[in-house]
C-alpha cells in the first residue's frame, strides 16, 4: 500500500501514533506540515520515503527506520526536530538535498558503508550528530552539507583519493578535527584546507588509508 502525494498535507491536528503495517512507500508531502504527527517507528515494510514526506513534522519521534529503505527524499525530514536516529538503513546509497536539515536531536553515530553521497545541506544544523568516521564509499559531500553540525568533534577520513568536497561543507565546525589517511591523494586538489573545509577546521594526517 502506499500513501499518495500530499495525503495529509498540513493537517495541523493529525495525532497518529502509528501507521497500517501493509504500507510500503510514503509520497512527496504526504505527511508535510503535520505538526503534531507523533509516529515513533514506520511500517517495517516501508522501502521508500519521498520528497518533503515528513517536511515540519515538529513532532514526529522517530528512533529508527526501516532496514528496507533505499531512497529518502530532498526535505524529507526537515525540521523534524524530535527524530533520534542513531543509524540509517544499510541500503541508503545517497543522502539528498535537506533530506534531513534542521534536525536539531538527529543523533547518527555511523553512516552506511555503501552511501555514495551526500548532497547540499544534508545535514545542515544537526547539532547532535555523533558521526566519527566518513565511510571509504562516500564519493562527494555537497555545499554546507554538515554546516552548523557543531557536536562534530573529530572524523576520520579513509578513502584514498579524497572524496570531492564542495564549499563550506564543514561550516560553522568550530571545534572540528578531521583525519586523512597518510600520504593520502586529493585532499589538497579539493581545498581540504582552503574555503571548502574551512580554516577554523583543524585537518590532521592520522586517517587509515587502507
Amino acid at each position: 500500500s502506499v500513501i499518495n502525494e500530499s495525503a495529509f498535507s498540513n493537517c495541523k491536528k493529525l495525532a497518529l501514533t502509528e501507521l497500517p503495517a501493509g504500507i510500503t512507500s510514503i509520497k512527496t508531502s504526504a505527511f508535510s506540515g503535520c505538526v503534531n504527527l507523533a509516529l515513533t517507528e514506520l511500517p517495517a515494510n516501508v522501502t521508500t520515503i519521498g520528497d518533503s514526506a515528513f517536511q515540519q513534522c515538529a513532532n514526529l519521534a522517530l528512533t529508527s527506520l526501516p532496514q528496507g529503505i533505499t531512497d529518502i527524499g530532498n526535505f524529507a525530514f526537515d525540521t523534524c526536530k524530535n527524530i533520534k536516529l542513531t543509524k540509517l538503513p544499510e541500503n541508503i546509497k545517497i543522502i539528498k538535498r535537506f533530506a534531513f536539515s534542521n534536525c536539531e536531536n538527529l543523533a547518527l553515530t555511523e553512516l552506511p558503508e555503501g552511501l555514495t553521497n551526500i548532497w547540499e545541506r544534508g545535514f545542515v544544523n544537526c547539532r547532535n550528530l555523533a558521526l566519527t568516521e566518513i565511510p571509504k564509499s562516500v564519493q562527494s559531500i555537497g555545499m554546507y552539507a554538515f554546516d552548523g553540525c557543531t557536536g562534530l568533534t573529530e572524523l576520520t577520513f579513509t578513502r584514498n583519493p579524497a572524496p570531492t568536497f564542495s564549499y563550506d561543507a564543514f561550516g560553522r565546525c568550530e571545534n572540528l578535527i578531521i583525519r586523512i589517511p597518510e600520504g593520502a591523494g586529493g585532499y589538497e586538489n579539493n581545498s581540504v584546507i582552503s574555503d571548502k573545509i574551512p580554516h577554523k577546521v583543524t585537518v590532521q594526517a592520522g586517517g587509515n588509508g587502507r
